[in-house]
């Protein structure tokens, strides 16, 4: 009896162990510390390790999947979704048809200049959870949509009738030259022309370090072969979060850019949007933000009315545009380096909530507000060509005291305090920093109406006549040397 207890004890025992090589249980984690400096910490070397993995082998694709893959409390996720919209660019891959993630209005904007019965198939965030693949198509000089329900095999199903695959659904109704549907002519001719912003993944190589890391997406160095030429550019890789739709911010943004063509506005080569999430690319500012520009350096007279003088032309520029920028703070403008000059020059970047100035877009959902934006967008979501005045002698007064938050004490308030706070006539205060005409400047764009603001082109000039008057002073005019540099 002891001996047939003996055998099955360690046939159990025995049994155990090879269920234990057999099968990886989940290990239970720690619970962490909520510190904020041990949160930065985890999260850099998190950020650290992802980029390692899929920067070894300089895939675009790679790093863009690994940066999706990470998992966050706050993300609202959809596992189907997801899946499919990260096969669908490989069942895709080099179709001349398919055009990678596209919202509506890009859409139509690319199909408009192009011939009747020129289609395309793109991906979509904007008709449900399931609904991820559109066929836009030109007919009669309008763009006519169709949301196709594609399953995680592939699977087309358009109008009750089932492919095998989006090709074949293409190829079925291109040379068969039958009508979408049945109560229209729409019928497919040829695959839309890409145009000239629409980048290919393979040409964005060397991808570096990160840049920043953000709560919508990430940006990375890199080098964008463009044009035969080798330049380095910033790439913007986006994450949805439950708060906003951030691959659709990125489209905005570009939409905005697309039509700048200015000294000192931020330059966009375009999005690559063949990949599982879109990049949005642009220009590189090898000294950084003025943000960190402001709080790491000792800048002159002669530089801090540079700085404000090129954001100042950046906004008449806009103006020309008919366009309001919103978004205007030291976080948003970028410094590069200019050959002519050993000064650095100021580019106005960050354009997701520029609109223009028609009454409807003026009326958009409001943006989040912050401690610079002007009353009336406070209180009213109302904004003017001065509202971006207001924001700008915000940041001119933050370029020369060195303070890069204005009206800090209401950062965690609600901002209708600080409405009602500047109904009261406070205002920031002015140091002996300021210059008297500047003093006079930034005074003047903080009238609590806008109609007193002045405009955006007598600031500019008298920014320019002073700049200038700093410029022409000599030594041995008994003013301070660093008035001079």
């Amino acid at each position: 009896l002891y001996f047939y207890l003996f055998q099955f004890h360690l046939q159990r025992t025995m049994d155990r162990r090879v269920l234990k090589e057999k099968v990886s249980h989940l290990k239970t984690r720690k619970p962490h510390l909520v510190g904020r400096m041990y949160r930065g910490k985890r999260k850099l070397s998190s950020e650290k390790r992802v980029f390692d993995q899929a920067s070894i082998s300089n895939d675009v694709e790679k790093l863009c999947e690994a940066r999706y893959s990470r998992n966050y409390s706050w993300m609202a996720r959809n596992p189907i979704k997801e899946l499919l919209m990260n096969k669908l660019p490989v069942m895709l891959k080099n179709k001349p048809f398919y055009h990678g993630y596209l919202p509506k209005l890009d859409a139509e904007n690319i199909l408009k200049n192009q011939e009747n019965g020129s289609f395309m198939v793109r991906m979509t965030n904007e008709c449900g959870d399931y609904c991820a693949v559109a066929l836009s198509v030109k007919h009669e000089e309008k763009v006519v949509h169709y949301m196709m329900d594609v399953n995680i095999n592939g699977r087309c199903f358009i109008n009750s009738l089932m492919f095998n695959s989006v090709s074949e659904m293409v190829d079925y109704y291109a040379k068969s030259g039958q009508s979408i549907d049945k109560t229209s002519s729409v019928r497919l001719k040829k695959p839309a022309r890409f145009v000239e912003w629409q980048l290919e993944s393979h040409h964005i190589v060397n991808l570096e370090k990160n840049i920043s890391i953000g709560k919508d997406s990430d940006v990375i160095r890199g080098v964008f072969l463009y044009k035969g030429k080798n330049a380095d550019v910033a790439v913007k890789i986006p994450l949805n979060s439950i708060q906003a739709n951030s691959t659709d911010i990125l489209f905005d943004e570009l939409r905005a850019m697309r039509q700048l063509k200015c000294n000192y506005t931020l330059k966009a080569y375009g999005i690559a949007s063949f990949t599982c999430r879109p990049l949005l690319v642009t220009e590189y500012a090898d000294r950084g933000t003025l943000h960190d520009y402001i709080r790491t350096h000792i800048m002159s007279v002669h530089e801090k009315l540079r700085c404000s003088r090129q954001i100042m032309s950046a906004l008449k520029y806009l103006k020309d545009k008919n366009l309001i920028h919103r978004n205007i703070v030291a976080k948003k403008c970028f410094l590069f380096t200019n050959s002519e000059f050993e000064l650095p020059t100021v580019k106005l970047g960050g354009f997701r909530y520029c609109i223009s100035a028609s009454e409807k877009d003026v009326k958009k959902v409001p943006r989040k507000l912050l401690c610079c934006c002007p009353p009336e967008a406070i209180k009213c979501n109302k904004w003017f060509f001065e509202s971006d005045l207001w924001m700008s002698s915000m940041l001119m007064w933050s370029i020369f005291t060195g303070y890069v938050y204005p009206f800090r004490e209401f950062v965690d308030e609600d901002p209708i305090n600080l409405y009602y706070y500047l109904l009261k006539g406070h205002r920031l205060p002015m140091s002996t920093d300021l210059l008297p005409d500047v003093q006079l400047i930034i005074s003047q764009c903080q009238a609590t109406n806008p109609s007193d603001r002045g405009t955006i082109e007598m600031a500019l000039q008298r920014l320019t006549q002073e700049e200038e008057a700093i410029w022409k002073l000599k030594p041995d005019t008994g003013h301070p040397i660093n008035a001079l540099c």
